[in-house]
């Protein structure tokens, strides 16, 4: 079963072609995303570092 299993894995990973997100759906899951950036930055589960390298990571995100 393990082989079997291992095969369908490389499989699945070699050839598997995801559909893309909408416009809509990629806006929602940024969305959804930066609120749970904010609720854990508010909590203090994020520091001060991980706050910083998100914010360099969205100014130079395409």
């Amino acid at each position: 079963m393990l082989v079997l299993a291992r095969e369908r894995m490389d499989d699945i990973l070699t050839n598997h072609k995801p559909e893309p997100l909408s416009a809509e759906q990629e806006r929602s899951v940024q969305r959804m995303l930066t609120d749970a950036r904010e609720h854990y930055r508010k909590e203090g589960m994020i520091s001060d570092e991980e706050w910083a390298a998100y914010e360099v990571a969205l100014e130079n995100a395409p």
